[in-house]
């Protein structure tokens, strides 16, 4: 590649890549429809501007202290459709954008590993199951519930990285801390202990005395946090809510079980585990040389433990193919899974902290507080009575960040083609295995004077095996928004036919496929009220729902 040509890849890369994100994203979007809450707060916009707002003070003190999120939702639901579908796809962009800036290093000699970066945030998007985006990504108001969020925190982060570490302190940092922390409650707390790490990281280990900037930043993201997790409706709605265990403990006890299994096994988190873990690894095995004699011991610890919990954990993904829980009846393989976790995250921390002990890259705090943040937002929701694949999606995005951190500084060992092999076989996508082979090749063929050219060869088609997953993993998500796109949009004509005839019964059509979509009336009768105020028909109309969805 000429030096003209490798500027204009360095210079217009990670811009190129959070265009075509934007694209895909902007492409999903355009088939999402009204689903569930968007109903209900749908109904916040019918009135005047004072019962707009009354909704929303009834809402803060009898639902929940998501503020901004909600005012942002029905904001968006007031107006065309086509204000949030750019709106999602700016938010998923960004993502990827401040999640690449925020783990890499940016200086012009760099550049490529920034690219590379925005390369692994930006597969995550793909790589995300339609059973976790359904609830969380592709619906109005699950986006401004859980992308607006991350977008938030990412942006702040990237910015008090800029600005703290490098002493040149701004005054929309504080304010970036203040609404990223008032968004939702595992966002909250993460940048409440975002903005505390970094504190502590400079104040601690660098030795930079503790200024008012800090404490005024620090402030401002209290301030955030508590508007939403001290809010009169946290405490009603706790005590309300259907836990699927009565009492404290016994809930303690089914959810380490139950949402320990869903992150460790199911198949939302297969692919970023093997992200997660090919950096871990790739990590560790770079810089054993450096680690002390006197500490060759805990060296066999981590290789022999590590080592197992880790090929257990690929096997099991692998081979058992789980979506949702398991059942727990033996002890044995209880004790066996808490190994594996427990193996897991360990490699991961050390990993993590080999970077921050010998400073291996430029930000080499990211790794370690990526991986605080993730575990954090799990452990917060160990008491809450409700969990779903939706809440993981705070901890899929620390692991894609402690990847996008730590794997463009290993492409050339081969970690990207060996990832590409293991998730082409654990996502069942064997027609992309020869490519990812062909590119592990490539970068680790060592035997003859062109071996520079097939490792950057290699490389590239490493990456490019990535993207593609990326791309078959979610052929069937378009298609099936799009699908059920058209069974909406007739359903909306079945109601103006409906409204002009005089039927007695309104005819609609289930979806083809609910995996695309969240909860319609049909699943739950709880949104049928607000569907027909949606809809402009009379509340004692009866809705007929068949079966079958619309064909293209």
């Amino acid at each position: 590649m000429s030096l003209q040509k490798k500027g204009l890849v360095d210079r217009y890369g990670l811009m190129s890549i959070t265009i075509f994100v934007f694209i895909g994203a902007y492409m999903i979007s355009s088939y999402v429809r009204l689903y569930g809450d968007d109903f209900f707060y749908s109904v916040f916009t019918t009135g005047d501007f004072d019962y707009f707002i009354s909704r929303h003070m009834d809402h803060y003190a009898r639902a929940n202290g998501r503020v901004i999120v909600h005012l942002l939702a029905t904001g968006f639901l007031g107006i065309d459709s086509i204000y949030w579908v750019l709106c999602n796809a700016v938010m998923l962009a960004g993502i990827v954008y401040f999640g690449a800036k925020t783990a890499c290093y940016t200086a012009h000699d760099e550049q490529g590993k920034v690219i590379s970066g925005g390369l692994i945030m930006a597969v995550a998007i793909g790589y995300l199951n339609p059973h976790l985006t359904r609830q969380s990504v592709y619906w109005l108001t699950g986006s401004f519930n859980y992308v607006y969020p991350l977008f938030m925190l990412l942006i702040y982060w990237y910015f008090l990285n800029k600005t703290f570490y490098g002493r040149h302190y701004k005054w929309y940092v504080p304010l970036l801390a203040c609404l990223s922390a008032a968004t939702v409650e595992q966002g909250s707390l993460m940048t409440f202990g975002l903005t505390l790490l970094v504190c502590l990281d400079l104040v601690m280990m660098r030795k930079y005395k503790w200024n008012t900037w800090m404490t005024i930043t620090l402030l401002a993201a209290a301030i955030g946090m508590l508007t939403v997790i001290c809010s009169p409706a946290v405490l009603l709605r706790a005590s309300i809510e259907d836990a699927p265990r009565q009492g404290f403990i016994e809930l303690l006890k089914y959810n380490m079980k139950s949402q320990g299994f869903m992150f460790l096994f199911s198949k939302y988190m297969a692919p970023f585990h093997v992200l997660s873990l090919g950096a871990a690894w790739g990590v560790i095995i770079t810089l054993q040389k450096k680690i002390a004699h006197k500490f060759l011991w805990f060296k066999a610890v981590v290789y022999v433990g590590g080592g197992l919990a880790s090929l257990g954990l690929l096997i099991h993904l692998y081979a058992f193919k789980l979506l949702h829980y398991p059942t727990y009846s033996h002890l044995l393989r209880d004790f066996i899974y808490l190994g594996v976790g427990v193996g897991y995250l360990f490699t991961l921390l050390y990993g993590a902290l080999l970077v921050y002990r010998y400073k291996w890259i430029k930000h080499y705090t990211v790794p370690i507080i990526a991986l605080i943040l993730a575990f954090g937002s799990q452990i917060m929701m160990l008491v809450s009575p409700v969990y779903g694949p939706r809440n993981l999606i705070f901890v899929i995005f620390m692991l894609a960040l402690y990847g996008a951190a730590l794997i463009p500084h290993l492409n050339s060992r081969g970690l990207t083609g060996v990832i590409g092999v293991i998730l082409c076989l654990i996502m069942e996508v064997p027609w992309l295995l020869p490519l990812a082979v062909t590119g592990l090749v490539l970068t680790l063929w060592m035997h003859n004077h062109q071996a520079n050219s097939y490792r950057k060869t290699g490389i590239i088609i490493s990456y490019i095996s990535l993207v593609l997953l990326a791309m078959a993993l979610m052929k069937p998500t378009v298609e099936g928004y799009q699908d059920n796109a058209i069974t909406y949009d007739e359903n909306l004509a079945r109601v103006d036919e409906y409204k002009n005839s005089g039927q007695k019964v309104l005819m609609q059509h289930m979806f083809k496929e609910d995996t695309y979509g969240w909860v319609m009336p049909y699943h739950n009768d709880y949104y049928e009220p607000y569907y027909k105020i949606y809809m402009d028909v009379d509340h004692n109309t009866e809705i007929e729902w068949v079966n079958g969805g619309i064909e293209k």
